[in-house]
This record gives structure tokens, C-alpha cells and sequence, in this order.
């Protein structure tokens, strides 16, 4: 009996670790990818009309591809449905599954679609959390396996641990988490994050332990002298979090459940948007949106606000279409270019340092999230992805919690996917599947 206990707890253990390697290898090259494409993207191209004849053929025939490439067992490729067909005890199509989910979202990222990188990184974890237990016959934790390959795919994605492990404890809330499946869930995404880090220092990069975004050099820990302005940061989140989501269901409306039309309408708009943004010098708009994070550090007030407005209808078309894709990174670039919009005015009016202007936009771009996503411990845990947490801590943590009380205690309101999902739901009278 004892030797049996010591081997389960070895398979338990060495299958724990295989999950945290494969994450690491499988994501690794799913964000090379993306990466290749985000540069592929800012290219300049010729605007003569073959060109443009060209790339729009290029866009309707990925377009067709990703339509019929989809599995239409899980929809975009989303946790939940994982765990609707486990609990009826069907078989997952693992592999299927996998592949279908990383080229798809390969081909909404090469069109230019604002979407994002970290959800099909959660599924893929996902994924590759079931079928590894699946293999190992060990069907009673699979739902746990599911937990921390999703969670890790998460952390991954934003070379942030912590940010896994609240995203866990906020989005496993209907199945039970016990203390072993924190400790199992903490030695991977321990284990997966150093794996990620050892790929980045063989490939020569310089800052190996954090993520891309990271913005220590315009985040000084001093020169901040409008303290009070980040009073107003949780209220502005807030109404424009209200404006995004009910601009999401309004579109969502003209869709319908009808496939061939959100089909025909998605890539109607992938044409107009994407072309458009290419063609007319707004390429930096088009595609997951780390680039605005990353080169946007301060706008007039008149490039600030149309870089917002275009870029906020781009992602409301993006989330109501049939492309497949993650939501928070998206969301997140909305929120920053709303902190840059509203810092560009105070800039105006007050003036400020170019070190408050970022902190302002970091600040309201993670208040929007968790405004939008109702995921407010993984919104704060995020702070360490894009700078120093010293000097982030006090006003992101303020604004969290203003926005926590009007959204559950004042106002009531509830995060886009939940939103999404009673809509769905009553309008397809069947079994909702959840969004990232």
C-alpha cells in the first residue's frame, strides 16, 4: 500500500512537471508566432491598387479558412466548454482541439484583428492540462488539471506567475479548490515561468524575467506631484467600461445567431477596418494591440482621441465576430489609450510629467480591465507585468477597489463574458459557452 502510495504520488508529480514543460514549448512558439506576425503587420506596403486588390483576397481567403477551420465543438476555443463536455462524459477531441484552436487564432492575429494572444494561450493550457491526465488515466483530477493548465497558459502569456494564480482562485469559482491544487497549480506555474525565462536567455534577450511591456525606464520612483489626479481614475474606468460593454451587446444584437451571416458581416468589417487602418498609415492600430502599449507613451489630445475611437469600435467589432482570439489583452489596450486620452487633456490644462502621463495611462488601462472582466485580483496581480509594483501599487490598488464597490455594491453591474453568455443564452436557447 505504501509503495502504491509513492507511486502515485510520483506519476502525480512527473506529470505535473511534463505539464509545465509542454506549456512552456507549445506557448513559447505560439508567441514566437505572434510576435513574427505583430512585425509583419507594421510593415509598409505600396498602396497601388493590386497591392491592396491583393491583400484583400489574402484577408477573405484566411477568413474562409479560420470559418470552416473552427471546431464547432468549442466555439472559439474556451474553457467552459471543456467542462460542459466533460461533465457529460463525451470525448474531447484533444488534439483536434489543439490545433484547431492555434491555427485559428494564428489567422485572426495575421489579418490584424484585435484580438488577443493570452486567451488561446489559456485554452492550449487547458488542452494540454486534460489530455496530459487524460493519458496518465487519472480522471478524477482532470478538472484540476484543466485549473492550472489554464491558469499557467495565463501566467505565461504574461510572464507573470501571480497574475496565474489569482486567475485561477477568480475563474475557478464553480469547481472546488482545495489546498492541493494550490500547491499543484504553484509548483507549475513556478516551474513553466523559470522554463520561460531559460528560453528567453537563450535567445539573447535582455530582460529575461519580465514581460515585453515592462516599462521601468518611464516609471521613475519619484517626480510624481499630482497625486490627487488619480482620484478620478476608478469613476472615468468605470463609465467607460459601462459604455464598452453595452457597445459590445448592441452589435452582438445585429449578429443574431445565424453563422453564415456573422460569417459574411465579420469579414465585411475585417475588410473595412483592416484596410483601411493599412492603407491610410494607422497600421499600429491593427492587431493584438501590445505595440500601442509599448510605443505610446504620450499623444496630442486629437491623436488620442482618434486612435481611441477607432480603436475602441475596431475591438467591438472584433469581439462580436466569428475570429477566434483572447479579450484581455485587447481590453487592456483600450484602457491605455483612454488614460493617454484623458492625460493628454490634464496635460493641457495642468501640465504634467512624462512619467505621470504613463502612470496615468497603466493605472486606467488596468481599472478598465477589471471593470470589464469583473477580475480584480488578477487585474492588480497584472501591475507587475507593466512596471515597477512600488510605484504602481497605491493607485492601481485605489482604483481596483472603487470600481469593485460600484460594480458589486453600488450599481450591480456584471463583467462582459457574463453578460455575453446571458445574451447567448437567451437568444440561442441553449447551453452558453463562456468567452476568455
Amino acid at each position: 500500500m505504501k509503495n502504491r502510495k509513492t507511486l502515485y504520488r510520483l506519476k502525480a508529480f512527473l506529470s505535473l512537471t511534463g505539464l509545465a514543460l509542454a506549456i512552456v514549448l507549445v506557448l513559447s512558439l505560439f508567441q514566437y508566432l505572434i510576435s513574427w506576425i505583430e512585425t509583419f503587420l507594421e510593415w509598409e506596403i505600396p498602396t497601388s491598387w493590386w497591392v491592396v486588390s491583393l491583400y484583400a483576397l489574402g484577408i477573405l481567403s484566411l477568413s474562409f479558412l479560420e470559418f470552416h477551420l473552427l471546431t464547432p465543438t468549442f466555439g472559439k476555443g474556451n474553457v467552459a466548454s471543456l467542462h460542459v463536455l466533460l461533465d457529460k462524459g463525451e470525448k474531447v477531441p484533444f488534439l483536434k482541439g489543439l490545433v484547431s484552436v492555434f491555427l485559428c487564432c494564428l489567422i485572426s492575429f495575421l489579418i490584424g484583428v484585435p484580438l488577443g494572444g493570452e486567451g488561446p494561450s489559456v485554452f492550449i493550457g487547458a488542452l494540454l492540462g486534460e489530455g496530459l491526465f487524460l493519458w496518465t488515466r487519472n480522471r478524477f483530477h482532470v478538472f484540476d488539471a484543466i485549473a492550472i493548465g489554464a491558469s499557467t497558459g495565463f501566467a505565461s502569456a504574461f510572464l507573470n506567475p501571480l497574475s496565474g494564480f489569482f486567475y485561477l482562485l477568480e475563474h475557478h469559482g464553480k469547481k472546488k479548490i482545495s489546498l492541493s491544487l494550490i500547491l499543484k497549480s504553484a509548483y507549475v506555474l513556478l516551474l513553466s515561468y523559470f522554463g520561460m525565462v531559460l528560453i528567453r536567455f537563450l535567445e539573447g534577450r535582455e530582460d529575461i524575467f519580465h514581460y515585453n511591456l515592462f516599462r521601468s525606464d518611464l516609471l521613475p520612483m519619484s517626480g510624481y506631484e499630482h497625486n490627487l489626479l488619480f482620484l478620478m481614475v476608478p469613476f472615468i474606468a468605470f463609465g467607460f467600461a459601462l459604455l464598452f460593454k453595452h457597445a459590445v451587446l448592441a452589435i452582438r444584437n445585429t449578429y443574431k445567431p445565424d453563422e453564415k451571416k456573422v460569417f459574411l458581416l465579420s469579414t465585411l468589417f475585417a475588410l473595412i477596418f483592416v484596410l483601411s487602418l493599412k492603407f491610410l498609415g494607422f497600421s499600429s492600430l491593427l492587431g493584438i494591440g501590445t505595440n500601442l502599449i509599448h510605443e505610446m507613451t504620450a499623444l496630442t489630445i486629437e491623436d488620442a482621441f482618434l486612435f481611441l475611437f477607432i480603436r475602441f469600435l475596431f475591438t467591438v467589432f472584433a469581439f462580436d465576430s466569428f475570429y477566434a482570439g483572447g479579450q484581455v489583452l485587447p481590453t487592456l489596450a483600450i484602457g491605455y489609450l483612454l488614460g493617454l486620452f484623458i492625460a493628454a487633456l490634464l496635460d493641457e490644462t495642468i501640465g504634467l510629467q512624462p512619467q505621470e502621463e504613463t502612470l496615468f495611462a497603466i493605472v486606467t488601462m488596468l481599472t478598465f480591465y477589471a471593470s470589464v472582466s469583473d477580475s480584480y485580483w488578477t487585474s492588480l496581480a497584472l501591475a507587475f507585468s507593466f512596471g515597477p509594483f512600488m510605484v504602481m501599487a497605491l493607485p492601481t490598488l485605489f482604483s481596483i477597489l472603487i470600481v469593485y464597490l460600484l460594480d458589486r455594491h453600488l450599481l450591480d453591474t456584471k463583467s462582459l463574458s457574463t453578460m455575453i453568455v446571458e445574451y447567448d443564452s437567451k437568444v440561442n436557447q441553449s447551453e452558453p459557452k463562456l468567452t476568455y
